[in-house]
C-alpha cells in the first residue's frame, strides 16, 4: 500500500501551502533580514573627526572638530591662523612675498572645511565647496590637501 507522505505538490492541492516546519524557517528568515536591516542604519558609522591641511606633502596641521585642538606638524612652511568661536581660518602662503596664497576655514562647530580663496590660475579648489566626513579639497598648483581624518588623539600641548 502506498503512503500519501506530504510534499509540496500535496501540500498546494490541498492548501496548505505553509506547513509548520516552513513557518518556523519563514519567521527566521524574516527575523534576520530586520536584525540585518536594524545594524545597517542604526549602527554608528565611522565618521570623520577631524580634517587635515597638507601642502606639498607636508603636514601643515589637523584640527579636532569635536574640541575645537589644532596641532601644527611642519613649521617650515608659511601659514598664519586665527581662532573665531565656530572656526579656525589659516592663510597658507605659497611665495615669501605672499602675494599667492590659499585662504582656508576649518569649521569645528558644523565639522567642515572649505577654500574661501585661492590665488591659483584655475581656482578649482576655491569652488570645490565645503567637504564634511568624506571627499577631499585639491589644489594642484599649490599642491594643497585638504582632507578628513580621525583627530581623536589631538591633545593641549601634544
Amino acid at each position: 500500500m502506498k503512503t500519501n507522505k506530504p510534499t509540496l505538490i500535496n501540500n498546494i492541492k490541498n492548501n496548505k501551502i505553509f506547513v509548520k516546519k516552513d513557518l518556523i524557517l519563514y519567521g527566521l528568515v524574516v527575523l534576520i533580514s530586520f536584525i540585518s536591516v536594524f545594524f545597517i542604519f542604526f549602527s554608528k558609522i565611522d565618521t570623520a573627526t577631524g580634517v587635515d591641511l597638507s601642502v606639498d606633502g607636508k603636514k601643515l596641521c589637523t584640527v579636532n572638530y569635536d574640541n575645537g585642538l589644532i596641532k601644527f606638524f611642519d613649521t617650515t612652511l608659511s601659514y598664519d591662523y586665527s581662532k573665531t568661536s565656530t572656526s579656525y581660518l589659516i592663510n597658507v602662503y605659497h611665495t615669501q612675498d605672499k602675494s599667492e596664497y590659499t585662504k582656508i576655514e576649518i569649521n569645528f562647530e558644523e565639522d567642515f572645511a572649505l577654500v574661501s580663496e585661492s590665488t591659483c590660475k584655475n581656482g578649482t579648489c576655491e569652488h570645490s565647496g565645503k567637504i564634511y566626513n568624506t571627499g577631499a579639497i585639491i589644489c594642484m598648483p599649490y599642491k594643497l590637501k585638504i582632507s578628513p581624518t580621525d583627530a581623536d588623539n589631538i591633545v593641549i600641548g601634544g
